[in-house]
């Protein structure tokens, strides 16, 4: 990744290791380069951003009764999560 955004090898290394700091607009750029939304790549609830950017936008044209199959299907999975948890 550091050399898709015309730095050296270690430079995404120095950025999270505090060694080295981003400007805003490397941060868009970084942000984009992992197909996340800011808030998504900031929010520690979302464990997998980019798969949950690509769900986002494989819904964005089906259609409504789709879509409600899909909520089902995420409710259940839930549903499952949280009794395994319990």
């Amino acid at each position: 990744m550091s050399p898709d955004l015309g730095h050296r090898n270690s430079y995404i290394h120095s950025v999270l290791s505090a060694k080295a700091f981003s400007s805003m607009g490397e941060l868009l750029y970084i942000f984009g380069y992992l197909g996340v939304t800011p808030p998504e790549f900031f929010d520690d609830e979302i464990p997998e951003p980019q798969l949950a950017q690509r769900l986002y936008r494989l819904t964005q044209h089906i259609s409504e009764e789709d879509l409600i199959v899909l909520i089902n299907i995420a409710e259940c999975l839930n549903a499952k999560i949280a009794s395994v948890t319990l």
